[in-house]
């Protein structure tokens, strides 16, 4: 099984059928979505390159959407680290590698985080309480936390999410 594996280690199956399962999915969901025809043919080229590992997949589409909504943060790549733990751990061995003062955890970090660690290291942790924008989108009443998919295809070029800070 994958339990075992660390996600740059993962393959991906290239027997199943995923990709057009993936993009008919879309095509049917968004075909009639403002942004439909401007973006589909991008979006098909995510799925072109016949990528072995799933993680280079992973990073190419993070890559791709951080470029459609021109985010300009900095990545880095755990495996490019040579710091090895798990959990906690990785999280301020990482913070303390790149002299971070701050980390911004999503809510499911108070379950593993040890924050006297992060105290101890002078390293703030503030656990992000994001409030979803509301958008248009093609059908019925707004539905949130879909994809950035979703939005991408309901909305214009202005990007909310640019300056977001969830009041």
């Amino acid at each position: 099984g994958h339990m075992n594996k660390k996600i740059n280690e993962i393959l991906i199956n290239h027997q199943v059928k995923w990709k057009s399962k993936h993009l008919l999915s879309i095509e049917q969901n968004y075909n009639k979505s403002i942004n439909f025809s401007k973006n589909i043919d991008k979006l098909i080229k995510i799925y072109e390159p016949e990528d072995c590992f799933f993680s280079n997949f992973c990073y190419k589409s993070l890559l791709f959407w951080m470029s459609e909504f021109q985010i300009k943060t900095k990545i880095i790549k755990a495996s490019d680290t040579s710091i090895c733990e798990t959990k906690s751990d990785l999280i301020l061995n990482l913070c303390k590698e790149y002299a971070a003062t701050k980390y911004i955890s999503g809510p499911m970090g108070i379950d593993y985080l040890d924050l006297n660690s992060f105290k101890q290291n002078n390293i703030e942790v503030e656990f992000q309480s994001f409030k979803h924008p509301v958008y248009d989108q093609c059908y019925g009443d707004f539905i949130e936390k879909m994809s950035i998919v979703d939005y991408w295809m309901n909305n214009g070029s202005d990007n909310i999410f640019v300056n977001y800070k969830g009041n």
